[in-house]
């Protein structure tokens, strides 16, 4: 069983670290012998917003390993490459951006997982930025001829980074509404390293009586009929996409997705976006809506 780890506080503490060696680090999930796991290929600039996800992520029972897992004394690349090349390495999620492109380090690890030294994981790619990577590789070659040639940019892996990064492919964009859910469901289609559940079945108590049980994970309330799980049309507080919940171990987690009213435990308005532990008991109120939430 994991620590208790609130994404919350820790969210704070990260918008309000200076760097990546001052900032706390999110927590590396214990990972038995028999266990999978995903690797997070990032570039330190984009600390705040990748450490941002990997705390959603850690709460949510995902099992993940990122350079700040690194064991002292060791070399760096060579344990890299070791975390990537295990059978048990189930595939990489990459963060893109200009910094990711621009990084000696980034560069080993997409030719580790894409091929070019003749191995290949399963991957998929978390936007930074709005448009497709063609338009960073573009503007990389515009930039500084040292800057690059330091990188090791030359032409020929200007050509490697556009096959592994295709326009045709689809990818995660981090600043969509509902990134974190989008997230948590392609781990869940694509790779095998969710914690199990408890067996625990979680229920909402709606103020007027009504028990909802939460049968799917993460589970979606709002007015978005071909979406959510839960639909409430009675009361116009309610988004379309209000909230989302998911169940991980003895606590639920709960999400508001950027609803207009607000979404709140016990009185405290949660931030967009940000998960949030949910307790036996727990007073939830989706804006006017009110719930008490319940395992059995």
């Amino acid at each position: 069983m994991r620590e208790f780890f609130s994404v919350e506080q820790y969210v704070k503490k990260l918008e309000n670290s200076e760097s990546i060696i001052q900032c706390e680090k999110v927590p590396v999930p214990d990972i038995a012998e028999n266990q999978n796991y995903i690797f997070i290929s990032y570039a330190h600039r984009d600390y705040k917003r990748v450490y941002a996800d990997l705390a959603m992520l850690y709460h949510a029972g995902v099992r993940f390993w990122y350079d700040r897992g690194l064991s002292a004394g060791k070399d760096w690349d060579a344990e890299v490459k070791e975390k990537i090349l295990n059978p048990r390495c189930s595939g990489v999620i990459f963060y893109l951006s200009e910094s990711l492109f621009l990084s000696k380090s980034a560069n080993m690890e997409i030719d580790l997982v894409c091929g070019m030294d003749g191995n290949r994981k399963n991957y998929f790619c978390v936007n930074l930025f709005d448009g497709q990577p063609k338009d960073i590789l573009k503007f990389i070659m515009r930039m500084d001829d040292t800057l690059v040639d330091n990188a090791g940019l030359d032409m020929e892996r200007i050509g490697i980074l556009a096959r592994a990064f295709g326009d045709k492919q689809t990818y995660l964009y981090f600043y969509e509404a509902e990134h974190s859910q989008n997230l948590l469901e392609q781990i869940k289609e694509q790779f095998d390293v969710m914690e199990a559940d408890t067996g625990k079945t979680g229920v909402l108590v709606r103020d007027n009586g009504e028990e909802i049980v939460i049968i799917q994970d993460p589970f979606l309330i709002g007015k978005f009929t071909e979406k959510c799980h839960y639909i409430i049309l009675d009361d116009s507080s309610i988004s379309r996409m209000h909230a989302s919940i998911s169940l991980r171990g003895k606590t639920g987690v709960i999400m508001d997705l950027g609803a207009v009213n607000g979404t709140f435990v016990n009185e405290t308005k949660l931030d967009r976006l940000v998960a949030f532990p949910l307790k036996e008991g727990d007073r939830v109120r989706l804006g006017n809506v009110g719930f008490v939430f319940r395992y059995r």
